[in-house]
This record gives C-alpha cells, sequence and structure tokens, in this order.
C-alpha cells in the first residue's frame, strides 16, 4: 500500500492499495489516484506490473518535500517501485518505472521488526 505518493499522479490523497502475487500486481485500488495507475500500468508494457525494488529510507536528514527524489530516503520509510530495474542494474525491461512510498510502514523480517511505523526498531 502507498500511503504518501506515487511518481507521475503525486501526493496521495487516499492510500492506493497494490495486490501482488508472485511479485507481480495483480490488483490496484483505492480511489481516483488508484485509477490514475492503473491507467499508467494498463498503457504500457507486460512487465509494467512487476515489483523491481524495495528499499528502506535511512537518511535522518531527509525532509518530506513533495519530491519523491528526497522523500523516499526519509529515516524509517520505504518505497517500492514496479515496472524496469534495468535502469538501476536489474534484468528485468519496461517502458516505466514508478516508485512508491510508504511513510509509516512496519517491516518484519524472519520473524523480527526492523522498522516498526516508521521508525527504526533495529539498535
Amino acid at each position: 500500500m502507498f500511503d504518501y505518493s506515487v511518481d507521475s499522479i503525486g501526493l496521495l490523497g487516499r492510500p492506493v492499495t497494490l495486490t501482488v502475487k508472485d511479485g507481480v500486481v495483480t490488483e490496484v485500488s483505492g480511489g481516483f489516484e488508484a485509477e490514475r495507475l492503473k491507467r499508467i500500468i494498463d498503457g504500457a508494457d507486460s512487465n509494467a506490473r512487476r515489483i523491481v525494488e524495495f528499499a528502506i529510507g535511512t537518511n535522518p536528514q531527509a525532509r518530506l518535500t513533495g519530491n519523491l527524489a528526497e522523500d523516499k530516503k526519509r529515516m524509517g520509510s520505504v518505497h517500492f517501485a514496479i515496472g524496469d530495474n534495468h535502469a538501476i542494474g536489474g534484468v528485468i525491461r519496461s517502458s516505466i518505472h514508478l516508485d512508491g512510498m510508504v511513510l509509516h510502514p512496519t517491516i518484519t523480517v524472519d520473524g523480527k521488526k526492523i522498522v516498526e511505523e516508521g521508525r527504526m526498531a533495529l539498535g
């Protein structure tokens, strides 16, 4: 679920929920921003629905500016992307690469919380 912003859409008034199966987005829901994202994906190629990137923001100095390039670096945030990852060293090619941001995620890996509600839990 993107709850803050998405490339090519901007800041979200309502969260956009992606249903993912085997690394592929099968459904997009959540209001008019979700409809815009669906149109972008549907207008692209078959790899546009692939999850290709996941990252946790680690910069305590990053500010929320409305510009995803800085916003996604904010400590404790998460962003993930769909579409192309060839341009960042991966093997999947697509006509799109769209990042979406989660501002206050909880992330658990192997039963251990590493981010809890947007705060780093490791220490």
